[in-house]
């Protein structure tokens, strides 16, 4: 797993490391802040904080698409819950704005809406839920000030799974749906790993939208309201 970090964070500077600019702020200060108010403020930011989405539970709309031949489905109105129980942090924030923060959960379940297509016919509809465990998310991206505007750019989030201990498929008929439950069970985490496709256009934009609504555009206002919280924790 450390070797997947490290590829991330080689893979986000060669993609934006001829970005010219230096925010000239104090970001291994700011970055030791955020992470010291993300774990000491673990609940409050399960339920939604200081201008943040609720973490615990997300909801995501979705659709994905889960595409391993010889199955093909799609998920939506996903739920995902269990983010609020992560034992680790790390956040890293280059002079040239890129940023790298990745989180380990150990257990996450993700449940959803799930339509598998046919071609005579509007598809097969159910319901599916499963466990992930010893879940990594990495995000990475890219922030510019410019006359005290903050803005973020290229984020990118990537998903890896060490299990999948459990799946639950209902809904489906018959056969289908015990097809649908091993096959989930054996190739899911091979889907997340290997297939960012599978959630990464929708992950990305909804990453994108809670983090500039959270963040807000003025970065001096950023910055005096983790001083703030950094400080409220201190004391």
């Amino acid at each position: 797993m450390n070797n997947f970090i490290t590829f991330l964070c080689f893979v986000s500077l060669a993609v934006v490391g001829s970005v010219n600019g230096d925010l000239k702020t104090p970001y291994d200060i700011l970055s030791k802040q955020i992470q010291q108010i993300l774990q000491n403020n673990r609940q409050a930011f399960a339920d939604g904080f200081e201008g943040l989405t609720q973490l615990d539970p997300i909801s995501i709309d979705g659709p994905f698409n889960l595409s391993g031949n010889p199955f093909q489905a799609q998920v939506s109105n996903v739920q995902v819950k269990g983010l609020s129980t992560f034992d680790g942090t790390s956040l890293d924030i280059l002079s040239n704005g890129v940023f790298i923060f990745a989180v380990r959960v150990p257990n996450i379940t993700v449940g959803g809406d799930i339509n598998i297509p046919i071609a005579s016919g509007p598809g097969y509809k159910g319901t599916i839920a499963s466990t992930l465990s010893d879940v990594w998310i990495v995000i990475n991206g890219y922030a510019s000030v410019q006359s005290d505007r903050l803005s973020l750019s290229q984020i990118h989030t990537d998903i890896t799974v060490g299990t999948i201990p459990d799946v639950k498929v209902l809904g489906l008929p018959g056969v289908l749906n015990e097809f649908t439950k091993q096959y989930l069970l054996s190739d899911l985490s091979n889907l997340i790993n290997a297939n960012s496709d599978v959630y990464e256009e929708v992950l990305d934009a909804f990453v994108y939208q809670n983090l500039s609504a959270g963040l807000g555009t003025s970065y001096s206002k950023f910055v005096n309201k983790v001083n703030s919280l950094a400080g409220m924790i201190a004391n």
